[in-house]
């Protein structure tokens, strides 16, 4: 059994999570048993982070508009 971790800037954007799928792919022909973790994109940790802080402010309109931009 093989466990492999992705996060941060590899999993930032399309084209390296295509890279990420690839590097999966290829290793599942050598091992048949594979356990995937993926971290969130690069800068989503520190986005839900300061939501979170906002909303226990109370700032509304402030941590809405971090979700909505996270949801873009």
């Amino acid at each position: 059994m093989l466990a492999m971790k992705f996060g941060g800037t590899s999993v930032g954007g399309a084209n390296r999570i295509t890279e990420v799928v690839k590097i999966i792919q290829a290793e599942k022909e050598r091992t048949p048993k594979i356990i995937v973790v993926v971290s969130a994109m690069s800068g989503v940790t520190s986005n839900l982070l300061a939501a979170a802080s906002l909303a226990a402010q109370g700032k509304q309109a402030e941590y809405e508009k971090i979700c909505q931009d996270l949801l873009r």
